[in-house]
Parts: structure tokens; sequence; C-alpha cells
């Protein structure tokens, strides 16, 4: 049994040597299995919303380390791609990086990096900023070689199906891998509206610092789900923002957002202790409190 709890169910893709091994599962309570699917890469299923009815196709990935047979991966995530018209999620391991930037040593642009985001493209798919961290896998050398190579990949059907969703790298513990987290927050009610005090605009520098921070953002996608992505980009800023320059207010939350991310930094070069660890999900969860119930206004 690989969990306590009984409403838990997963398909698996058996691993071929210590790698390559997939485990997809979900809550019965909240997911009914409609179908599901192994592939060579993946595991698919189609899902259905016990609560809404809504039928999605999730599929976990595995990419392979090698150029050679790259092609084999991309042409059975397209298979996969075509075989379901609702909403579609691809997410794991692609094991190749979109751009120079997303490797610490900032490679090159190569052919399997540019494949990668034409099949993106070509497939209508979104790659929603990523938050938390910049990487999500390390060598966990001293001196660490690190890279993003997991990812979510959402349809744009998914996302007006899920419009507050976004995705967030959680601290690396035992795999050199971090966990990343599709949240879906509001998926019953939709959006929070964006609320943002006047009075602001009107402090020293602010207009030429909305503008530096617009244009700052790099977005991939269709112009609806850039303007989305950089809405998101500006909220999450003016938090910053506020913190930063308004931080009297509210001392408290600059202090837990410092430490946390002084416990990601550590997490990125070596593994978190197990003490870090549950202090890292105890700031994540006061975080969480402290934006509801304050959220910028």
């Amino acid at each position: 049994m690989l969990w306590s709890a009984k409403d838990v169910k997963w398909v698996p893709l058996n691993a071929s040597g210590s790698s390559g091994g997939i485990i997809l599962a979900w809550k019965t309570s909240k997911w009914e299995l409609q179908s599901s699917s192994v592939g060579s890469f993946s595991i698919s299923a189609i899902l259905k919303d016990k609560c809404s009815s809504l039928c999605c196709l999730v599929s976990s990935v595995y990419g392979p380390n090698s150029d050679n047979i790259r092609k084999d991966f991309w042409n059975e995530l397209t298979s996969i791609r075509h075989s379901f018209p609702g909403p579609c999620c691809f997410v794991g391991d692609f094991n190749v990086i979109r751009f120079a930037e997303e490797h610490s040593r900032k490679r090159r642009v190569s052919s399997a990096m540019e494949e990668f985001s034409d099949w993106i493209q070509s497939h209508e798919l979104v790659d929603l900023p990523l938050f938390g961290a910049r990487f999500t896998w390390s060598n966990g050398r001293q001196t660490p070689i690190q890279s993003r190579l997991d990812r979510f990949l959402l349809s744009t059907d998914w996302l007006e199906a899920f419009p507050a969703a976004s995705q967030l790298a959680l601290p690396r513990i035992t795999s050199d891998h971090c966990p990343i987290l599709l949240s879906l927050e509001d998926e019953s009610w939709g959006p929070k509206p964006f609320r943002f005090n006047s009075s602001r605009i009107n402090l020293k520098d602010f207009k030429q610092r909305l503008k530096e921070w617009w244009s700052s953002f790099q977005v991939e996608g269709f112009a609806g789900h850039k303007l989305l992505c950089k809405l998101k980009l500006l909220k999450e800023k003016l938090k910053k923002w506020k913190i930063e320059e308004l931080g009297k207010k509210d001392s408290e939350m600059a202090a837990l957002l410092s430490e946390l991310q002084r416990l990601d930094s550590e997490a990125e070069g070596s593994m978190l202790s197990s003490e870090a660890l549950g202090r890292c999900i105890q700031i994540i969860q006061d975080i969480s409190i402290r934006s509801l119930q304050d959220e910028i206004s």
C-alpha cells in the first residue's frame, strides 16, 4: 500500500532500472476514472469530477534523455492530445528545457529545445509561469547544475474550466527534483476580483515602476492567456512591492516570506531536514491564510 488513505487509486508505469517509473494517482472521493492507458513514456487517464461532472484528461509523463528517441516521445504525446477533445493536462519530467535561462549555465538554444516549444505551440498548450523556484532539478553537488525539467502544460479549455490555475515549485526534500503543485484554487467560483488601492498610483515613481514590471514579463501563448499570465505576475509583483514598501503594516508577512525564501534557496543546493520541511509547510499555510485575508486592497 502506497497511502494509508482508502480513497486513493493509481495506475503505474514500471521503471526501467532506477529511472522512468510513473504513478498516476487520484482520490476516488473526488474523481471517477473513465478510462486509462499506459504508453512507453506516459500514463493517461480521463477523470470525471464527481461534483461538476466535468471530464478531464491528465497525462503524467517521463521524457527520454536521448535525442534519438525523443521523436517517439512527442509522437506518443501527440496521439494522447488528439484522443480527447476536452480539458487536457500534461505533467511531469520532460527531460528537456525550453529556454537558455531554464539552465543554471544558460545553454545555447538547441534543436531539442526548439522542438519542445514548437510542440507546445502546435498543440495549443499553455506553459504557466512557475512560482517558488527558477529550477526544478539539481544534481545536488556543492556547486550544483540546475535546470527546469518539470512542468504542467495545460490546454486552453482547461484554463477556461480552472481560470485560477497556477503552478508552484515546492521544497526539494529527498528527490533531485522539486515537487510541482498545480493549484486550482477557486475552481468552483472563478478567480477572486483584483483589488487595488488607487491612491497608491500617486506614490513617487510608482507609474514608472509599473511600466518596467509589465514590459519585463516574458510569457508564451495566445494573446488572451498572455494577458492572464501577465496580470498574475503583476499581482505577485504588487504583493511583493506592498511588503517591501508598505511593510510596516504587515511585518509578520514580510518575515514569513523572507524565511521561506531562505529555506527555498537552501533546498536548491541541498536536501532540507525534516524539521526544515515541516517549517516550510507551516509557513506556506500561514502565507496562504494571510493572503486570503489580505489580498491586495
